[in-house]
């Protein structure tokens, strides 16, 4: 009796010291926990913070996010709140019906919750078609890309408590209808891929990811590609889908989401298609300067390389703040020093958004473009 007493003494101990030991000499790998995160610095002791109180909430809390086997540790507090209760932590992420998962964003822009009013978009589609007419003056193409958003794809899995049934105002189902009066040049997807919705071969939208698949990808920069082929009348190379590799192992942003969760196990769902894709030419065929200002629904796109071989250049320019291009994938803080000559140097403009961010369309480039080409030509 006495030995297991002794035993689950020594036991108790390991277990209190684990988390010390594995801090400073880490025996078990510890997978980082998915999503954004600013991690606390260790703050500086000195007697004015100590005295002020500022010194010890602020050690606390890096002591808190070092301590060893944290990682483990959230992810099954974070596992057992899942199956026990369907409740997940992260606020950025709503479980709908059959473990399809949203941002709430999306949801928000369904249900009509960021919707900017009419008078807005009246005033915006003068604004975006002032734009396109001074860069047309110049020689350059204006495209208006509106993205779909998984809320509006998917209205039959959001929670019954966002009362999806209801019919909203939103900004994706006015907007247009004052962009097209104006005269603006834009693709809508959001009503394209509804369409498609029922007759799709392949899955559009993946279970647990926000962004649509590869599969609807490479839909939306083929019509894309035809529509700047007509804007600037042109023929473009051709980008023809090979075949596909179907399967349960997720790829690109397919399970975006779902990692999000910081889960043990991965979340049912059901498979995925990956197109595999060649490049047709001809001897005059035209590959245009690109700039793209979007959002990360771009980034599937951009990513996959399917511009790489149609464009002569694709600047991606995330939310107006950062850039990618093939020679720079990490991505660079946009230099906006030289703007205006970066406009004029292309073929075509590009500003793509996805309805979740519609009601800031164009994340500033839209004003921008518009005090230096109709304010200050």
């Amino acid at each position: 009796m006495k030995t297991v007493k002794q035993l689950f003494f020594l036991f108790i101990i390991l277990i209190i010291t684990a988390p010390s030991i594995q801090r400073v000499y880490p025996f078990i790998a510890d997978e980082p926990l998915h999503g954004v995160f600013v991690p606390a610095v260790k703050p500086v002791f000195s007697k004015q913070t100590f005295l002020s109180g500022a010194y010890q909430p602020k050690f606390n809390k890096y002591t808190e996010e070092n301590i060893g086997f944290r990682c483990h540790l959230v992810r099954l507090k974070n596992q057992m709140t899942y199956s026990l209760f369907n409740f997940v932590n992260p606020k950025g992420v709503v479980i709908g019906k059959n473990q399809y998962l949203y941002e709430p964003g999306y949801i928000l822009e369904f249900t009509g919750k960021s919707f900017k009013g009419k008078e807005y978009w009246a005033e915006k589609a003068k604004m975006i078609k002032a734009v396109q007419e001074a860069l047309q003056e110049h020689g350059v193409g204006f495209l208006v890309v509106i993205a779909p958003g998984k809320a509006t794809f998917f209205p039959e899995f959001i929670p019954d408590r966002f009362q999806p049934a209801r019919k909203y105002i939103t900004n994706t189902n006015t907007a247009p209808g004052y962009l097209k009066a104006q005269g603006v040049n834009f693709i809508n997807f959001d009503d394209y891929f509804l369409s498609m919705k029922d007759t799709s071969q392949y899955p559009l939208y993946a279970q647990c990811g926000i962004h649509w698949s590869d599969y609807g990808a490479v839909v939306a920069i083929d019509s894309i590609v035809h529509y700047i082929e007509k804007l600037k009348a042109r023929k473009m190379i051709e980008i023809e889908i090979d075949g596909f590799e179907i399967t349960d192992e997720l790829r690109s942003t397919d399970y975006d989401i779902g990692h999000l969760l910081n889960l043990f196990t991965t979340l049912s769902h059901y498979k995925m298609a990956y197109p595999k894709f060649s490049f047709h030419s001809s001897p005059d065929v035209f590959k245009p300067k690109i700039i793209t200002v979007a959002d990360s629904y771009y980034s599937n796109i951009f990513f996959q390389g399917l511009t790489f071989n149609v464009y002569f250049t694709d600047r991606f320019w995330y939310y107006f703040n950062k850039e990618f291009t093939k020679e720079k994938p990490g991505g660079v803080e946009l230099n906006k020093a030289n703007l205006k000559n970066d406009i004029l140097s292309q073929d075509v403009i590009v500003v793509f958004c996805t309805d979740a961010n519609f009601d800031r369309l164009g994340f500033g480039f839209i004003e921008e473009a518009y005090k230096l080409f109709c304010e200050h030509p």
